[in-house]
């Protein structure tokens, strides 16, 4: 008789700041799964800002000063999607052990995951609204204490993720936030 598996891929999206590696780390703690983040596999192109006294690289400053929201956007979008098969590897082998697995990050992709059949696959995304995520971004990285360039560049990243979260409720056909 064919062993039927309990075991479960459970995989967290939304844009940055929303709470993804929060609830990823407490389900894979609950479940004692392994837990993947797609920033581990490669990050595009990071958070414009460092603890203090550390500088920004200078390619994420050009990321955030030479491109218009819109160019960010489909930057991003287009990274995420030649993630796709690395993260899609990563759960067809946890698939195939039976391993538990949640995965999560900013690279899952709606037009990718959310029509998913198997039973054995869980795919939620974190919705944010735009001042909770404003708020969030401005704490953890210490806005008030930054000087105008990096606030303006923290500015720059908040509106990509803004942005990024409606592209995820267009693809879920959520109404915005």
């Amino acid at each position: 008789m064919a062993r039927t598996s309990t075991r479960r891929i459970i995989l967290i999206g939304g844009t940055s700041h929303s709470g993804k590696t929060t609830v990823g780390r407490a389900l894979a703690e609950q479940l004692n799964a392994v837990l993947l983040s797609t920033d581990s596999l490669v990050r595009h192109p990071g958070r414009p800002w460092k603890p203090a006294g550390q500088p920004v690289p200078p390619h994420v400053v050009d990321y955030y000063t030479q491109r218009d929201p819109n160019e960010q956007l489909d930057s991003v979008i287009s990274h995420y999607q030649q993630l796709q098969q690395r993260i899609e590897n990563h759960v067809h082998c946890a698939l195939a052990e039976d391993t538990p697995l949640v995965v999560e990050g900013s690279a899952l992709l709606p037009e990718h995951w959310a029509e998913r059949k198997d039973p054995r696959l869980h795919v939620m995304w974190l919705l944010t609204a735009p001042t909770l995520l404003r708020t969030r971004i401005y704490i953890e990285s210490n806005y008030a204490q930054r000087s105008a360039e990096q606030q303006d560049l923290i500015d720059a990243f908040v509106q990509r993720s803004v942005r990024f979260d409606r592209y995820l409720r267009r693809g879920l056909g959520r109404p915005q936030a």
